[in-house]
């Protein structure tokens, strides 16, 4: 009993390894290794190596894209798709024929800011295949791990784009410091820049008519209400205007007073940043078709 344990065991790990190099071997050609097709995309008939742009579907991402570079957010856009009755994806594949993982949806035409959030942020609407954006924890625990970013394989040119690539990359800087607009019309200095310490994700600012300017607040996107998956707990505007202002009195007094120790420490940091991109570079590099872009 124990000898076929270990011998199953001993046929599922080499499995694993031999997937695993396939896959390696694929990508080492420049091939994409996802079976999987995004939105916007049709596979041709002919060849399932190549993609081939879905018009009607293209026409909708670059509708999300343009409304982003508007000042959209993910929930706006959603609503606004759900207001004109565009199919959301999962609808429109299994209403095009085409088979899909997911069951049906309730409504077709119900958008979730996490598919727009996972359109906006795809490099492959600019002509990219990326590899190797996740993993398994092992052959016996299949939950996929998102790996770092300078692990991934990025190839270009490898379909016709849907997006330009200025556009893509105006609006992941968009992304990366998004400021959420409040009934009010206030914002704060930190909208966008602060996180849960908890969960990691970004803290909301809290203003209303109701609300005096001593109690505008930020609140974890995460928290829903109590429906999501991080607690009841926030910090007030003015409390971390407090903090943040007497952090940066407190460097401002010690440059004063140790300025060139300061320096040193600057260059020393600068030294360990630039040793880490050179050896990320050195990695990207090193991966058989492996294509360093910054």
């Amino acid at each position: 009993m124990l000898y076929a344990r270990l011998t199953n065991e001993w046929y599922a790990a080499q499995t694993s390894k031999k997937i695993r190099a396939v896959w390696a071997m694929k990508a080492s050609k420049g091939k994409r290794i996802s079976p999987s097709v995004p939105y916007g995309y049709v596979r041709d008939p002919d060849d399932h190596e190549k993609w081939h742009i879905d018009e009607p579907a293209a026409q909708v991402v670059r509708k999300i894209y343009a409304l982003c570079l508007a000042g959209r957010g993910p929930m706006q856009i959603a609503n606004q798709l759900e207001d004109e009755r565009i199919m959301c994806p999962t609808a429109y594949r299994l209403n095009t024929g085409r088979p899909g993982s997911h069951l049906p949806p309730a409504d077709p035409y119900v958008w979730s800011t996490e598919t727009v959030s996972r359109i906006l942020a795809n490099r492959q609407y600019i002509g990219c295949t990326v590899n190797f954006k996740t993993t398994t924890v092992s052959y016996k625990v299949h939950k996929e791990v998102r790996k770092p970013e300078d692990e991934w394989q990025i190839i270009p040119n490898t379909q016709e784009p849907i997006i330009d690539e200025n556009a893509w990359l105006r609006v992941q800087e968009l992304r990366s410091n998004k400021r959420r607009p409040t009934a009010t019309g206030r914002t704060s200095l930190f909208s966008g820049l602060v996180y849960c310490y908890d969960c990691g994700a970004k803290l909301h600012f809290s203003a209303a008519k109701s609300l005096k300017r001593n109690q505008e607040h930020f609140r974890c996107a995460n928290y829903k209400s109590g429906r999501g998956k991080c607690t009841v707990h926030f910090i007030r505007d003015v409390v971390l205007e407090k903090i943040v202002y007497e952090a940066v009195s407190g460097l401002a007094d010690f440059v004063r007073c140790y300025e060139s120790d300061f320096l040193v420490m600057q260059e020393q940091r600068e030294t360990v940043i630039r040793k880490k991109e050179l050896q990320a570079a050195k990695n990207q590099l090193e991966q058989p078709g492996g294509v360093w872009l910054r």
